[in-house]
């Protein structure tokens, strides 16, 4: 725990107002700083680090990682308003990262090298703070481009009325007559099936008389064949009957 000078004046001053859900609070592991860095440094950056004279020796990683946190700390306590002075710059790493020994020390030249790379892109480093893409504009370097908001189309009802009754009606008199051709075309191929067994049949009996004449085969002939849907094939009135070329009515 850190005791921070005047922080019950700043609180009568700035009352906290207690947030509707919880605070998400991750704890840190030694002298991690207590900044979550969001910034990734770019070529041009560790370019920048390699060139960059410390008064005294640091690993790579180490300065590379303090590069980020300290351009992370920057960009949100700037976000899309002007740039914050150098002291304010200083009270916040020393308030945020005063664990980390590298940041006192890089402040100085990170802000002036910050404030330069903003001034020359002319925008936040911080892809949170940039302004969105128009849809309209075709710069395929340019993403994120928010979408058109589509209208939800609720489902359609059903109306409960003396035309809809007609047209189920008249659906199911559509499905009565499919049905009625498929069970036709059903009986057709039983027949096909059947005077093919009899050929069959003919064509075997014709052979045994031709070899063995005066002999009767052993084998019976084939049953006599019953139709299945007779009533397809009848012209009752009112009913719409088959008559060769499709159902009438």
């Amino acid at each position: 725990f850190r005791e921070l000078a005047g922080h019950d004046k700043h609180l009568e001053e700035e009352p906290f107002d207690v947030p509707a859900s919880y605070v998400r609070h991750t704890r840190r592991l030694g002298d991690e700083p207590d900044v979550t860095v969001d910034y990734v440094a770019e070529p041009d950056d560790e370019e920048w680090l390699s060139s960059l004279s410390l008064p005294f020796e640091a690993e790579k990683s180490q300065i590379l990682i303090t590069f980020e946190a300290l351009v992370t700390l920057l960009e949100r306590s700037t976000a899309v308003s002007e740039v914050i002075p150098a002291k304010l710059a200083g009270q916040l790493v020393q308030h945020h990262l005063g664990a980390a020994p590298l940041a006192p020390v890089m402040l100085q030249h990170v802000y002036q090298y910050w404030v330069a790379k903003r001034q020359r892109l002319r925008k936040p480093l911080l892809r949170t703070y940039w302004p969105a893409t128009s849809i309209n504009d075709s710069n395929p370097h340019l993403v994120f481009r928010p979408r058109e908001k589509e209208r939800y189309k609720l489902r359609k009802h059903r109306k409960n009325d003396m035309e809809s009754f007609r047209k189920l009606q008249q659906l199911r008199r559509d499905f009565e007559r499919s049905r009625g051709l498929l069970q036709l075309v059903l009986e057709r191929e039983r027949i096909k099936l059947a005077a093919l067994e009899l050929q069959a049949e003919l064509h075997e009996q014709a052979l045994h008389e031709a070899w063995r004449p005066g002999k009767t085969r052993g084998r019976s002939p084939p049953p006599a064949y019953e139709l299945q849907f007779p009533h397809l094939l009848e012209d009752a009135p009112g009913r719409g009957g088959f008559d060769g070329d499709g159902f009438d009515g």
